[in-house]
């Protein structure tokens, strides 16, 4: 039994370290694709709906639209014509590596692809 409960403990915190808060407070699933990552709202109903970050840094919102990201040091930030929303302290990481996990980062100089 002990070593079934351990496994499941596994399993579970597994699935949570792909979870991911805003600053606003709202928790997101990590998926990946070719494309790129999924964040997929854990609640329902969300102003911001499914965001979508492309390799070559491109973002869409169902519901905010089009935008771009970047990532940091300190965490990554979406950010839309009308508003940001940014994952301090939190960075983005497919369970199976992907070639694009590196990309978008935020440099002293810009940012770079």
């Amino acid at each position: 039994m002990r070593i079934f409960l351990t496994g499941l403990w596994l399993i579970v915190g597994t699935a949570s370290a792909f979870g991911y808060t805003s600053t606003e407070g709202r928790e997101y699933g990590l998926n990946c694709n070719r494309n790129g990552y999924v964040l997929t709202p854990n609640q329902p109903v969300i102003p911001s709906g499914t965001l979508y970050l492309g390799r070559s840094c491109d973002a869409f919102s169902d519901v905010l639209g089009e935008g771009e990201w970047v990532r940091g040091r300190a965490g990554f930030r979406i950010d839309f014509e009308d508003r940001a929303i940014s994952f301090p302290q939190q960075a983005l990481s497919c369970p199976q590596p992907r070639s694009y996990d590196t990309s978008c980062q935020l440099t002293r100089d810009g940012f770079s692809q």
